[in-house]
């Protein structure tokens, strides 16, 4: 199924940061676990949960830019299909995850 998604979804750290300082930024989202949220977050970072999921699929419009990252991108490239599976037409995953994010060059 991933195949399919892999190459259109992942954005690189610095593409994400472009992204992120635009006039229309993604709604950031953190598919992580609560114990990973204590570790740290990109700042304007939503938290996944099921009231947040719940959110997204029945509230945000389908065109909403949605940027889903998680620790090393395995789980946010399977929310952004999940996503995208659901009608969503503008998620992307973070390539690499927080991991990468921290790692990024910055501009």
């Amino acid at each position: 199924m991933f195949g399919l998604f892999k190459n259109a979804m992942n954005v690189t750290p610095e593409e994400a940061q472009q992204m992120l300082s635009s006039d229309n930024p993604p709604k950031l989202v953190d598919v992580r676990g609560p114990s990973e949220w204590a570790t740290g977050m990109i700042q304007g970072a939503l938290k996944l949960n099921d009231a947040l999921m719940k959110e997204m699929l029945e509230k945000w419009d389908k065109e909403t830019p949605i940027l889903c990252y998680c620790a090393h991108g395995v789980r946010s490239m399977q929310m952004a299909a999940f996503l995208q599976g659901k009608g969503f037409n503008q998620v992307k995953s973070l390539q690499g995850g927080i991991a990468a994010w921290g790692q990024r060059k910055r501009a």
